[in-house]
C-alpha cells in the first residue's frame, strides 16, 4: 500500500468475514409464547413465557440460541399476588442495574398484574430478588395489566403496557406512564392506542407494547385483534386460535428489530 511520502508496506487482511445471511426457521424446536431478546456485550440474552419461573438463555448468536446456556433466574413462589401464570419476562439494563419485568396473578385474570425483578450482581444470569409490584398512583387506576416494557429517553424512564380502564370494561388499551426509578411509577397513566375498529376488536383489543432497544427510540409495537393468528412480536409464528402457549416458534428474520 503506498503512503504519502510514496514508500510501501504490506498489511495483513483483517477483514471479519460476512455472516450468514441464512437462518434455519424455526430458530427454536420448543414452544417460545412471548418471546424477548436483546443483545449486550456480544451477547444475545433471551426469555419467554414458561408460565411458572423465568429463565435467561445466553448465545453469542441469534442463530444459536437454541444451543444457549440456560439458566433459571427465579421462580414464582407457592403463593401471592405473582404465584401464577408468569407470563411475558423482558430482561433490561437500567441505570447500572439488571431488572426482569414479567406480569403475573393469583389466579382470577381481574389481579393480573405486572412485577420487577432487581438483580443481585451484574450478571443477567445471576440470582434476582422480588423488588416490587409496579401500580399507577391514584384512586382507581391500579387496573388489570399486562406485558411491560420499559421505554427510556434520555435520562426519563417510562412503563408500557396492555391494560384495561377499569373493572367493568374488559377492553385492552396501551398506556404509558412516567417512572421515577426502575420499580416506581411516579405518575399517571396515560392511554396512546384504543381499538377502534372491529378488526382491532376481535380478542379482546391490544396486546402487547415494546420498544426497540436497538435503537432506544419508542418505537411502539403491538399485536392487534386475535392475536393468536398474528406474527409474535419480535420473532415467532402464531398458532390455532385457543391454543395459547402450544406450539409456538422462535424464528427470525435478517434485519429484524436491528440484528
Amino acid at each position: 500500500m503506498s503512503g504519502c511520502g510514496g514508500g510501501s508496506s504490506s498489511v495483513p487482511n483483517t477483514t471479519t468475514p460476512a455472516r450468514s445471511q441464512t437462518f434455519a426457521n424455526p430458530l427454536l424446536k420448543q414452544s417460545a409464547a412471548d418471546p424477548w431478546i436483546i443483545r449486550h456485550n456480544g451477547y444475545y440474552l433471551f426469555t419467554f413465557t414458561t408460565a411458572r419461573d423465568i429463565q435467561i438463555w445466553k448465545s453469542p448468536t441469534l442463530e444459536g440460541i437454541g444451543n444457549a446456556r440456560k439458566v433459571t433466574v427465579w421462580r414464582a413462589p407457592v403463593s401471592g399476588p405473582n404465584s401464577r401464570d408468569i407470563w411475558a419476562p423482558e430482561i433490561h439494563f437500567l441505570r447500572g442495574k439488571w431488572y426482569i419485568y414479567y406480569t403475573a396473578t393469583n389466579g382470577p385474570d381481574a389481579n393480573r398484574r405486572l412485577f420487577v425483578l432487581e438483580a443481585k450482581t451484574d450478571d443477567p444470569q445471576g440470582a434476582y430478588l422480588q423488588k416490587a409490584k409496579l401500580t399507577v398512583p391514584g384512586a382507581g387506576q391500579d387496573q388489570c395489566s399486562l406485558d411491560g416494557d420499559v421505554f427510556q429517553q434520555g435520562d426519563a424512564l417510562y412503563l408500557l403496557w396492555s391494560g384495561r380502564e377499569n373493572t367493568s370494561n374488559l377492553t385492552q388499551n396501551i398506556y404509558i406512564a412516567p417512572m421515577s426509578d426502575p420499580w416506581t411509577i411516579s405518575g399517571a397513566r396515560v392511554a396512546i392506542s384504543t381499538p377502534q375498529y372491529d378488526w382491532e376488536r376481535r380478542g379482546g383489543g391490544r396486546e402487547r407494547s415494546a420498544t426497540s432497544p436497538a435503537t432506544q427510540r419508542a418505537n411502539l409495537c403491538h399485536l392487534l385483534g386475535q392475536r393468536w393468528q398474528h406474527a409474535q412480536l419480535l420473532f415467532g409464528n402464531g398458532v390455532q386460535p385457543g391454543r395459547r402457549f402450544a406450539e409456538r416458534r422462535l424464528v427470525a428474520k435478517v434485519g429484524d428489530a436491528g440484528f
